[in-house]
């Protein structure tokens, strides 16, 4: 027997990805709510609804301040009843930690047949799913077999979206990235997301306002409900959805120059702040990560360890960043002591990799919030996302190794280890506000890092060390770079902020007044990406990739929050609005010799170039070219009142005529596809019919062969059948002759006995022939009987045989009879059937091209339909037909085989019987013979007593006997003996 064990702390590892694991609740800090399966429900222990407030908090927050019992308030708030009615369901352990436990064990504990039995119940729901024909109704379907393979695989849920990854337990954000609302699954891509909603809200009689829990339920509703040609609609379109969703995601950050506000995704959502994060393409080379990070006044960030550079710029607020460089040098057992700054509105400042951070926000007395934009380049002067994330908690750092470790490496006593191990992880960002205990739990916490990192000398809580001299740059404190009545824009470098130095890292801000423009220009170094700080305006983006099919010239609009990018080489203008400025504030990839060639205002790159060169460069006149460049006597930020209004009818013109273009692109797909598939199906079907005619031509030669070939053999085993009846009849007569020849002798030789048995009576005394008469009269008797009895045997037998042979015969008649009848049935059955498929066909033939001529095209999908169904039931009638006739030829050679085998019976009987008989007649005749033989010796020893007797009697008689002796002499010389045949004495005959 296999050992059951426990499923503890250390076996998580190992059961954690199965679907018969769950958490068994206990103090709820190290269960998280949406990642770990600890619901009482065997079909699905995971949290279904979708919150940001759930993002990265655990069980226990939904509890009580005393873990006694659950928040029901906030859980009925929060959760979807179904969640909710679950949780509330759990009773809670109290101080009890949260453990592992087995679901198919009432007990909890782990055995391999309780495995077994989970698998066997997975497999039989999976099969008793299908019990409509779900699955067979799929794969019946008349799609290409590329569409069936992505509808099973979206109705087996292993399509590749976000909430699979999330629940094979990848680290990923879940949210969907076409509408950033909820969790990315098959059932919201295909059917709830806002991309896939503008393509349902099409088809009126697909609402029915009813939620499904899966993709393969709401398709099955689709088989149920519709038609064939809706549900081939229905597919149609999910699968284009499916396509064009999974296209852009796999484009989406190769691609997207833009990411909107409300794209930024929730990582951290607290009531003293929040995180949120974003991924943004450049077009070719990557995706870059930036973060929003937003605090409450007096709310602290608590320590982490950067694994990427992190460039900040400080949007609002103001606070302090405490930090400890990693890569600082050593004094024996000595570090450097931390680092911190003041930060406020307009600073910019780099921590590098390694680093260990914090930072607290201020409280002033106008209680603004400290907002920080920041990007988390991988490496120097490579600005794309962080492989590993941008940065880990130091708790984790710590406290991601055993006890026994911890005790050993601080040299802390078990109760310490265990009260921090044990307390519960507080969110990223909390209130800076400290009591008693708090103080106790960051002072513990602050012992294990000094003693990571060095100790006595790296406390995060004491403040009042020295502090290591910083540079931060501010973009209002500064020069600017170019001012007018247009605005202002400024360029930071590592010339200006010394923190930036090794970064290979740049920063600028743009601020444009009403209707002012960024003139064009393009950075030939570096690639830019940029947030809106404040208002609004139009970027303009020219592609310079001819020949690319995704390069394009681009314009969009932006607005406060959101981010966009602008690749090398590619030339840009920014443009405000009139009815607001435009501020916003960007990253570069490049930080020395970042200098953005301008095509417009008095830094003009055409103005190095000779007119007469422009002039044909542009194809123009010289006159024209003067007019380009000889007004150009401005700044790089020019006025351009309605510039960016223009550019907005512009960007919506182009996308409605994109919209338009392939709609009509769409369009002629459609028409092209039908006409495609019209072609194809006028030819399958010519062929079709003319493999069915061919079919059919064969199977009637075929089936005629057949017929003629058991006729043949119907006559030959005729003729064989009669000529051994011929055979036989003769035997049995020639056999009858031989008795009848026989039995005639016989009676003769009887006949004889008798007469010569009598004359010997006759010789002898009175006394004796009486007896012997009588004895003769008696054994005639019996002898006649006897006769009389084989007489009416043999007659009785020939009567029977005769019974037979009349039987046989007219079996015979009533068999040819009937099968003459079923041959003839079967051909006119046969006959009319041909002759009415051939009257339905040509009035169904005539039909058709009638309704053809009155029909629109609309109907041809319609008359191919029931044109197949007519093929189809024609198909199944001849099959019927066929299965028909050879039934009837199978119950007619079953009725000849079993003729057959009666009559070898009947043949073995009468041989049997003929042999029997031989036999007994043989037996008979041996018995004769031997009684024969014994009357023979008997009448010659009587024959011998009775001379003696006569001699004796002759010599003492007198003379006068003498002529009586002669008469009798006389008499003894006419008296012949014969012997008698079986059964009887011999016989005495006299001369005549």
């Amino acid at each position: 027997m296999v050992p059951r064990m426990v499923i503890s702390e250390a076996n998580v590892n190992l059961y954690r990805a199965r679907a018969g694991v769950a958490h068994r609740v206990g103090t709820g800090n190290s269960i998280s709510i949406l990642e770990d399966p600890w619901l009482p429900s065997r079909e699905d222990p995971y949290i279904h609804t979708d919150h940001a407030a759930l993002v990265g908090n655990t069980v226990d927050s939904l509890m009580r301040m005393d873990i006694t019992g659950w928040d029901v308030e906030l859980i009925n708030d929060i959760f979807s009843s179904r969640d909710a009615n679950l949780i509330l369901s759990i009773p809670l352990q109290g101080l009890q930690e949260d453990s592992w436990y087995w679901r198919g064990e009432k007990m909890g504990s782990y055995s391999v047949k309780s495995a077994y039995a989970t698998l066997r119940a997975q497999k039989e729901i999976q099969h008793s799913s299908d019990s409509s024909g779900f699955w067979r109704k799929l794969w019946n379907l008349k799609v290409p077999p590329k569409t069936k393979h992505f509808l099973w695989r979206a109705a087996s849920g292993t399509l590749p979206t976000k909430d699979l990854l999330l629940s094979r337990r990848i680290n990923v954000c879940g949210f969907c990235p076409v509408c950033n609302e909820v969790n990315e699954s098959v059932i919201h891509v295909l059917t709830r997301c806002s991309f896939a909603i503008l393509c349902w809200d099409q088809l009126d009689w697909l609402r029915d306002g009813q939620e499904y829990s899966n993709f393969a339920e709401w398709l099955n509703e689709v088989f149920q409900k519709c038609t064939a040609e809706e549900v081939r609609i229905v597919i149609c379109i999910a699968s284009v959805t499916a396509k064009a969703k999974f296209s852009i995601d796999a484009e989406h950050k190769k691609l997207e120059l833009l990411a909107k506000k409300n794209e930024w995704r929730s990582v951290v959502s607290t009531e003293y702040g929040k995180i949120s994060e974003v991924e943004i393409g450049d077009g070719s080379n990557g995706t870059y990560y930036l973060q929003f990070i937003e605090m409450d006044p007096n709310a602290l960030f608590l320590p982490v360890v950067l694994h990427a550079d992190m460039i900040f710029y400080v949007h609002s607020g103001s606070g302090r960043v405490t930090w400890f460089d990693g890569d600082g040098e050593t004094n024996g057992n000595k570090h450097k002591s931390p680092g911190r700054i003041r930060i406020r509105r307009g600073d910019v400042y780099r921590l590098k990799p390694g680093t260990i951070f914090y930072m607290q926000s201020s409280l002033d007395d106008e209680r603004r919030k400290l907002r920080i934009y920041a990007i988390f380049p991988n490496s120097v002067g490579d600005l794309r996302e962080p492989v590993v994330g941008p940065y880990s908690g130091i708790r984790d750092l710590v406290l991601g190794f055993d006890k026994k470790v911890l005790q050993a490496a601080f040299q802390m006593p078990e109760e310490a280890v265990e009260e921090i191990t044990s307390a519960k992880k507080p969110p990223q960002i909390v209130h800076a506000a400290q009591n008693s205990s708090s103080r106790t739990f960051w002072e513990l916490e602050a012992q294990f890092i000094e003693v990571f990192l060095g100790r006595n000398m790296y406390n995060l809580i004491e403040v009042n060390k020295k502090k290591k001299s910083t540079d931060v740059y501010n973009f209002f404190g500064g020069d600017r770079d170019v001012d007018n009545c247009n605005g202002w824009s400024t360029a930071v470098s590592s010339k200006q902020s010394q923190s930036l130095q090794g970064s290979n890292i740049g920063l600028f801000m743009v601020n444009l007044t009403k209707g002012a423009m960024m003139g064009p220009h393009w950075n030939p170094t570096a690639t830019e990406i940029a947030i809106v700080l404040e208002g609004q305006g139009m970027v303009n983006v020219v592609c310079l990739g001819a020949g690319r099919k995704e390069c394009n010239n681009t314009r969009f609009m932006v607005k406060e929050g959101d981010a966009f990018v602008v690749p090398r080489y590619h030339p840009m203008a920014q443009m405000a609005f009139n009815n607001g400025t435009f501020v916003f504030v960007g990253f570069t990839t490049k930080d020395e010799n970042n200098h953005p060639q301008f095509l417009a205002g008095k830094r003009s790159v055409l103005q190095t170039i000779q007119k007469q060169v422009l002039a044909v460069a542009f194809n123009v006149s010289n006159s024209t070219v003067s007019r380009l460049v000889d007004p150009q006597n401005v700044s790089t930020i020019l006025e351009c009142v309605s510039c960016a209004e223009e550019e907005e009818k512009i960007m919506e013109e182009e996308i409605k005529k994109a919209r338009e273009k392939e709609e009509a692109r769409a369009r002629e797909e459609e028409r092209k596809k039908q006409e495609e598939e019209e072609a194809k199906k006028r030819e399958e079907e010519k062929s079709r019919r003319e493999e069915e005619e061919k079919e059919r031509k064969e199977e009637e030669e075929a089936r005629k062969r057949e017929e003629e070939k058991r006729r043949q053999e119907e006559e030959a085993r005729k003729r064989e059948e009669e000529k051994r009846k011929r055979e036989e009849e003769e035997k049995r007569k020639r056999e009858e002759e031989e008795m009848e020849r026989r039995r005639q002798e016989e009676a003769a030789r009887e006949a004889e006995e008798a007469r010569k048995r009598q004359e010997e009576g006759k010789r002898k005394r009175e006394e004796e022939e009486a007896k012997k008469r009588e004895e003769e009269e008696a054994m005639k008797r019996k002898k006649e009987e006897e006769e009389r009895k084989r007489e009416e045997a043999r007659r009785r037998e020939e009567e029977a045989e005769a019974r037979k042979k009349e039987e046989a015969e007219a079996r015979k008649r009533e068999e040819e009879e009937r099968e003459r009848k079923r041959e003839e049935a079967a051909a006119k059955r046969a006959e009319e059937a041909k002759k009415r498929e051939e009257e339905e066909e040509e009035a169904k033939r005539k039909e058709e091209e009638a309704r053809k001529r009155e029909k629109e095209k609309a109907k041809k999908e319609e008359d191919r339909r029931k044109e197949e169904e007519q093929v189809q039931q024609e198909e199944t009638r001849r099959q019927q037909e066929a299965a028909k006739e050879a039934e009837a030829a199978r119950k007619a050679k079953e009725d000849e085989q079993a003729r057959q085998r009666k009559e070898q019976e009947e043949a073995g009987k009468r041989e049997t019987e003929k042999t029997r008989q031989e036999e007994d007649r043989r037996q008979g005749e041996e018995q004769a013979q031997q009684e024969e033989q014994k009357r023979q010796q008997d009448a010659g020893r009587r024959a011998k007593e009775e001379e003696a007797k006569q001699r004796e009697e002759e010599a003492g008689s007198t003379e006068k006997k003498k002529p009586e002796e002669g008469e009798q002499e006389q008499k003894q010389e006419d008296i012949e003996y014969r012997p008698g045949g079986p059964g009887g004495e011999g016989r005495v005959f006299t001369k005549i």
